[in-house]
């Protein structure tokens, strides 16, 4: 049992790491000021130019709370209030939300995975003793 919990603990952990790592390398391309990225955002989606440098700071705010261990459930709400808001945008405009609904889950996924305890506020059920 206790490798298995260690198994399911590093599986969390790299998993955390991925995704992380996929969501400040986007938020570092928000910020870069590529004019392809400031199109995307900008023309495609519709948001002010002023306001893509806001969404790269709120990313990254919401990645490193979501790595921190004592705030990563924090972290995982507020990535997953920021993904939610993402799926309006795109679903908005009439594009599929895959990516932004599939990183969202995969937060979670990572964090049950992480923190034991977390998993047993889960509501689901325990195997007979």
């Amino acid at each position: 049992m206790k490798r298995l919990a260690f198994t399911a603990r590093r599986t969390g952990q790299i998993l955390s790491g991925l995704v992380g790592l996929a969501l400040v390398f986007t938020a570092a391309a928000k910020l870069s000021g590529r004019p392809e990225v400031t199109e995307q955002l900008g023309g495609h989606l519709g948001f002010p130019e002023d306001l893509i440098p806001w969404l790269a700071a709120m990313q990254f705010a919401g990645v490193a709370l979501f790595l921190f261990p004592r705030t990563a459930v924090l972290g995982g709400v507020f990535l997953t209030a920021y993904l939610g808001g993402a799926t309006a945008a795109v679903v908005r405009i009439g594009d599929p939300p895959w990516l932004p609904v599939t990183v969202a889950v995969a937060v979670w996924i990572a964090l049950l995975l992480r923190d034991p305890a977390l998993r047993h506020l889960m509501p689901w059920r325990r195997p007979r003793k």
